[in-house]
Parts: C-alpha cells; structure tokens; sequence
C-alpha cells in the first residue's frame, strides 16, 4: 500500500521520513520476506525524535525540529569554516 500523506505535520514524514517515523515510534525490524526494511536507516535522527516524543511532542513535529536544529547547526559550522 503506497504511503500518502495527509495535509497537516504529516507532510513531513513522506518518502524515508516514514521508515524513521516507523523506526522512532516501534523500533527496527526485519523479517526475512525479501520486501524493504527499516535495518537500512541509522538510529541516531529517530532516537533524538523518541527522545523529543517522551515529552509529548508528536513524531512529525520531533523530526522537523531535530532536522531545523541540524541544518541550524550545519550552517553555524559553515559559517565559522568560510569565515576562516
């Protein structure tokens, strides 16, 4: 069944944001059926959104702050490297 998303926070979580909203909410999995599986994506981004989630943030929301928070972070690191 094809992944579409509603109108809402849950644009967020298409493409692979549904393997890391999957990964972050029940954890990894893998039966051995030939399909696709959840062991393919590193654990840090949905263990820093489990975390953001023990606060009672909703998953979409937990990714698209840890993703704001990281790219914020990359551009201070860009930043401070050209300005060198």
């Amino acid at each position: 069944m094809p992944f579409l998303p509603k109108s809402g926070w849950e644009l967020f979580s298409h493409w692979d944001g549904k393997w890391y909203v999957q990964i972050a909410t029940s954890g990894y999995s893998y039966p051995n059926d030939g399909d696709h599986h959840s062991v393919a994506f590193y654990p840090l981004f949905p263990l820093l959104m489990g975390g953001l989630m023990t606060f009672g943030i909703p998953v979409e929301v937990a990714g698209v702050l840890i993703n704001s928070w990281a790219f914020l972070g990359a551009l201070e690191l860009v930043y401070f490297w050209v300005e060198q």
